[in-house]
């Protein structure tokens, strides 16, 4: 299936220096909800690196309002998955968080993922449950860490997470071609491939923002951007999706259609 690792994850406590790192790109007007969102986390060992990717708004007016941002501006715009790497080197923490400037955490975010990590010592991150907000505002439910479920099913797994940089660095990060969008589905799968897994809170801990401008509306917006994603992201992983997949994947989906058919309204 997939390559293995033995490398030992280090060791991590409650005072553990945590760097979220935002990025922003035209959202200066809801960058501050972002920032504020962090500075009222429960957990106060926090930095917080603003990237800004040569945003034409007023991203830098309002990062450099805060004493406590460290701020970066790029000089072109590199999009987000360059954006969220030039933070990371950066970065200098045993943790790191990304968010996106149009989303917000909620404040026991960093407290309760950090908890679950030190509960669960070879975890290489940490997820919760996502609130909608915006054109939306149901709880997204996700689920337990599941390689099989990524793998056939797609994402469930929202990128601002709490994720241990060592795991993050034994993947070699993002995948350069996933700038279009889902590269935090990408960066799952390239965890499952080093066996390295997810441990899943059962809370709403981080709010995702709906709107037609997202990066995430543009990739599902058609069926052929979609596909080309998949398709992306099928390459970028060739030993999970080699003809085991292919065999099996028809089942799954008829599993799918089934339980989807009967389920509540």
């Amino acid at each position: 299936m997939a390559k293995t690792s033995n490398t030992i994850l280090p060791k991590i406590t409650p005072s553990s220096q945590i760097d979220v790192i935002i990025t922003c790109y035209k959202y200066g007007h809801l960058l501050a909800r972002a920032i504020d969102s962090v500075l009222a986390q429960t957990n106060k060992n926090i930095n917080i690196i603003v990237i800004d990717d040569a945003s034409p708004d007023n991203t830098e007016l309002i990062a450099k309002r805060y004493s406590q941002v460290i701020y970066i501006k790029n000089s072109a715009n590199l999009g987000c998955v360059n954006s969220m790497e030039r933070g990371l080197k950066i970065s200098t923490a045993p943790l790191v968080s990304l968010l996106d400037a149009d989303d917000a955490l909620e404040p026991d975010f960093a407290k309760t993922l950090l908890e679950a990590l030190i509960n669960n010592p070879t975890a290489a991150f940490a997820y919760s449950q996502i609130q909608y907000q915006g054109d939306k505002t149901h709880i997204y439910k996700s689920s337990p860490f599941s390689p099989f479920k990524l793998t056939h099913a797609g994402n469930y797994i929202g990128k601002t997470c709490l994720i241990r940089r060592a795991a993050f660095d034994l993947v070699g990060g993002f995948h350069k071609n996933m700038g279009q969008g889902q590269e935090d589905w990408d960066l799952w799968l390239s965890f499952i491939e080093r066996r390295l897994f997810g441990v899943f809170v059962s809370r709403p801990l981080f709010r995702y923002t709906i709107h037609e401008a997202s990066r995430n509306a543009e990739v599902t917006a058609t069926v052929q951007s979609r596909k080309q994603n998949i398709n992306l992201i099928r390459k970028n992983h060739p030993g999970l999706y080699n003809w085991r997949f292919w065999i099996i994947h028809p089942f799954y989906m008829l599993y799918w259609i089934i339980t989807q058919k009967f389920q509540p309204s």
